[in-house]
Protein backbone atom coordinates (compact mmCIF):
# COMPACT_ATOMS: atom_id res chain seq x y z
CA UNK A 1 0.00 0.00 0.00
CA UNK A 2 2.90 2.59 0.70
CA UNK A 3 4.46 1.79 -2.59
CA UNK A 4 1.46 2.25 -4.75
CA UNK A 5 0.60 5.51 -2.52
CA UNK A 6 4.51 6.93 -2.79
CA UNK A 7 4.19 6.05 -6.85
CA UNK A 8 1.20 8.02 -7.03
CA UNK A 9 2.79 10.84 -5.66
CA UNK A 10 5.49 10.41 -7.92
CA UNK A 11 3.36 10.64 -11.05
CA UNK A 12 1.56 13.39 -9.79
CA UNK A 13 4.90 15.22 -9.30
CA UNK A 14 6.17 14.47 -12.54
CA UNK A 15 5.08 17.42 -14.25
CA UNK A 16 5.93 19.62 -11.52
CA UNK A 17 9.84 18.03 -12.00
CA UNK A 18 9.67 18.06 -15.93
CA UNK A 19 8.49 21.81 -15.52
CA UNK A 20 11.97 22.77 -13.60
CA UNK A 21 13.90 20.33 -15.56
CA UNK A 22 14.84 17.63 -12.36
CA UNK A 23 13.13 15.29 -15.21
CA UNK A 24 14.40 15.15 -18.70
CA UNK A 25 11.21 15.40 -21.32
CA UNK A 26 12.17 19.00 -22.31
CA UNK A 27 15.05 18.90 -25.02
CA UNK A 28 17.76 20.86 -23.54
CA UNK A 29 17.27 23.58 -26.55
CA UNK A 30 13.37 23.73 -25.37
CA UNK A 31 15.00 25.14 -22.10
CA UNK A 32 12.16 27.93 -20.42
CA UNK A 33 9.51 27.72 -23.06
CA UNK A 34 8.78 23.78 -22.79
CA UNK A 35 8.72 24.32 -18.76
CA UNK A 36 6.41 27.12 -18.95
CA UNK A 37 4.14 24.73 -21.78
CA UNK A 38 4.59 21.88 -19.17
CA UNK A 39 3.33 24.60 -16.82
CA UNK A 40 0.56 26.00 -18.36
CA UNK A 41 -0.92 22.12 -19.49
CA UNK A 42 -0.60 21.34 -16.00
CA UNK A 43 -2.96 24.30 -14.89
CA UNK A 44 -5.60 23.50 -17.49
CA UNK A 45 -5.34 19.77 -17.17
CA UNK A 46 -5.96 20.64 -12.40
CA UNK A 47 -8.42 23.18 -12.06
CA UNK A 48 -8.21 24.64 -8.10
CA UNK A 49 -8.84 21.62 -5.75
CA UNK A 50 -9.55 19.05 -8.49
CA UNK A 51 -7.58 16.66 -10.41
CA UNK A 52 -4.31 15.63 -9.59
CA UNK A 53 -1.61 17.27 -7.25
CA UNK A 54 -3.69 18.96 -4.91
CA UNK A 55 -2.03 17.05 -1.81
CA UNK A 56 -0.51 18.77 0.59
CA UNK A 57 3.13 17.61 -0.09
CA UNK A 58 2.81 17.32 -3.87
CA UNK A 59 1.49 21.36 -3.13
CA UNK A 60 4.61 22.22 -1.04
CA UNK A 61 7.12 21.26 -3.55
CA UNK A 62 5.03 22.78 -6.82
CA UNK A 63 5.05 26.13 -5.28
CA UNK A 64 8.43 26.28 -4.10
CA UNK A 65 9.69 24.46 -7.71
CA UNK A 66 7.39 27.15 -9.53
CA UNK A 67 8.69 30.20 -7.79
CA UNK A 68 12.37 28.99 -8.05
CA UNK A 69 11.82 28.75 -12.08
CA UNK A 70 9.87 32.47 -12.04
CA UNK A 71 12.54 33.97 -10.12
CA UNK A 72 14.94 32.94 -12.50
CA UNK A 73 12.42 33.78 -15.59
CA UNK A 74 10.23 36.03 -15.28
CA UNK A 75 9.28 36.76 -18.21
CA UNK A 76 7.21 33.29 -17.58
CA UNK A 77 5.06 34.46 -15.21
CA UNK A 78 1.68 35.96 -16.66
CA UNK A 79 -1.25 36.59 -14.51
CA UNK A 80 -2.94 32.90 -15.07
CA UNK A 81 -0.17 31.42 -13.84
CA UNK A 82 0.57 33.87 -10.87
CA UNK A 83 -2.80 33.49 -10.14
CA UNK A 84 -2.77 29.65 -10.00
CA UNK A 85 0.61 29.74 -7.85
CA UNK A 86 -1.46 31.72 -5.46
CA UNK A 87 -4.50 29.51 -5.52
CA UNK A 88 -2.20 26.59 -4.66
CA UNK A 89 -0.59 28.66 -1.56
CA UNK A 90 -4.59 29.32 -0.36
CA UNK A 91 -5.19 25.69 -0.86
CA UNK A 92 -2.87 24.22 0.64
CA UNK A 93 -2.88 27.26 3.91
CA UNK A 94 -6.76 25.53 4.35
CA UNK A 95 -5.71 22.01 3.60
CA UNK A 96 -2.39 21.27 5.93
CA UNK A 97 -1.94 17.92 6.65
Amino acid sequence: MIASSVFSIRKRLFPTLASIGLVRICPSSGGATCKILLISEWIAKNPPGKGDGWEPYALSVRITIWIKFFLRHDKAIQESRSHNLYAQVVWLEKNVE
